[in-house]
């Protein structure tokens, strides 16, 4: 039965992208993140599709794909947001969360 139940929320946000953008926001904040960190991090993916879209309309190398790029054009070494180191430590009392 939740199978089938993810299946049916997952056509809804095809249907209604913001129902997966919301989602996600949640998701962040059971992790204990911050609204302002969530908000860069949403800001970040938006930009991140009008660079990979504009590289696509220019028939760029790596249209579509920024880690590739950063890697192999830049050098770096890319990390995900989930285990970023620099998360702050989370205290959670009377069922707020205090940093």
């Amino acid at each position: 039965m939740w199978l089938a139940q993810v299946g049916s929320e997952r056509l809804d946000e095809i249907a209604d992208p913001e129902k997966a953008i919301l989602r996600g926001a949640d998701f962040y904040r059971a992790k204990g993140y911050t609204e302002g960190w969530i908000n860069q991090r949403l800001q970040t993916i938006e930009m991140r599709k009008k660079l990979t879209d504009e590289w696509k309309e220019r028939g760029g190398k790596f249209a579509g794909d920024t880690r590739k790029w950063f890697e192999e054009e830049i050098g770096g070494k890319t990390i995900s947001p989930l285990n970023a180191s620099d998360r702050p430590a989370l205290d959670v009392k009377d069922g707020k969360i205090d940093k």
